[in-house]
């Protein structure tokens, strides 16, 4: 098993578009390795679920979340096992780089061009979202961005907020859509 993720630039923006949200409600991050974006969203009120398959990074979750004010549980799974229309928001910092041919890590490929692991998590979203609920999710510049977009659409989803910050060599984009009721 890979070393958990490390919060890195995706996840401070990933963790200002979180504490921008409304507080209050249910709230589901996938992969949420050692429970960065978990805090943020307990902080905002959100009674907060976070799945990873890393069992190593959900114990560091537990470990970090421990002193955290409301409710936070850490599940070993992957995606949403959840039922459906059971959240008011879904976060997700899904591996968003395009495989390369001679390395791959599970933890940055999102699949061929690079959206195909947050389109899977749009599509979980869409079925455990309640009607009108959040999704958050992060991409890249170097991924199928319009790919991503497109998809969501085709969903259901419409895009309410683009936040952008540029690297030396990319741009990351924190998406915030909205599940049409």
């Amino acid at each position: 098993m890979n070393e958990p993720y490390e919060p890195a630039e995706d996840s401070f923006l990933l963790e200002d578009v979180v504490r921008g949200l409304g507080g209050g409600g249910l709230a589901a991050e996938v992969g949420c390795s050692t429970g960065y974006i978990l805090r943020a969203l307990a902080e905002k009120g959100f009674e907060a679920v976070g799945t990873d398959v890393n069992s190593e990074a959900l114990a560091q979750a537990v470990e970090r979340l421990k002193n955290v004010q409301g409710i936070v549980h850490v599940v070993n799974a992957s995606i949403l096992p959840f039922r459906p229309n059971a959240f008011d928001v879904v976060v997700a910092n899904p591996p968003y780089l395009p495989e390369e041919p001679e390395f791959h890590d599970p933890a940055v490929h999102g699949g061929p061009e690079g959206w195909e692991t947050a389109a899977e998590v749009l599509k979980a979203a869409r079925v455990c979202l309640k009607a009108g609920g959040t999704a958050v999710l992060l991409a890249s510049s170097l991924s199928g961005v319009d790919g991503l977009l497109g998809y969501a659409d085709g969903l259901g989803f419409r895009l309410v907020k683009r936040v952008e910050y540029s690297l030396f060599f990319e741009r990351l984009y924190c998406f915030i859509f909205r599940l049409h009721g």
